[in-house]
């Protein structure tokens, strides 16, 4: 008779540990389900005060994150006479020429020829186009014959998240 009690303790023991672990492990889930959530909608406000910005105040914000993404000696250039290089930065050695554009559509090929010729005229080494938006066809093809970086909305969100591998 003691070994059966001892086979019942046993038994309601593990079951009771299986249903323990169960609902620990529903715990975990919903943990990160609600995590994820609120990154998706820090994000969403996140943008929504991107897409309310100035070209300026963009500008300021793009230096940002790109001090965030590891670029160093960081500088807005003047507003006017700018050549086309919104931000000049160094990264690895090199001189970066950014073009911001803050819009409410995609940019097109027309940055890219702008940053192009900033490019050459402040002798970088690097020249890149930073939007909210994302890019269109032309300006992708156009990127890739002048060896413009091309850096979207998905980018943003990247040094938004902490620039980790940017």
């Amino acid at each position: 008779m003691g070994f059966e009690r001892l086979h019942s303790f046993l038994h309601l023991l593990v079951s009771e540990w299986e249903l323990t672990a169960a609902i620990f492990a529903m715990l975990i889930v919903l943990l990160i389900v609600v995590c994820v959530k609120l990154k998706r909608r820090r994000l969403k406000k996140a943008y929504k005060r991107i897409d309310r910005m100035d070209g300026h105040e963009f500008e300021w914000f793009c230096a940002e994150m790109l001090r965030r993404a590891g670029f160093g000696k960081v500088e807005v250039t003047k507003g006017s006479g700018d050549q086309g290089v919104d931000i000049l930065a160094q990264k690895g050695g090199d001189t970066y020429a950014i073009q911001c554009k803050r819009q409410a559509s995609n940019v097109g090929n027309r940055a890219v020829q702008e940053v192009f010729a900033g490019k050459a005229f402040y002798e970088a080494d690097v020249g890149a186009v930073l939007t909210n938006q994302h890019f269109t066809q032309s300006a992708k093809e156009a990127a890739g014959r002048m060896e413009i970086l091309l850096w979207d909305r998905n980018w943003l969100e990247k040094a938004i998240r902490g620039g980790g591998g940017l």
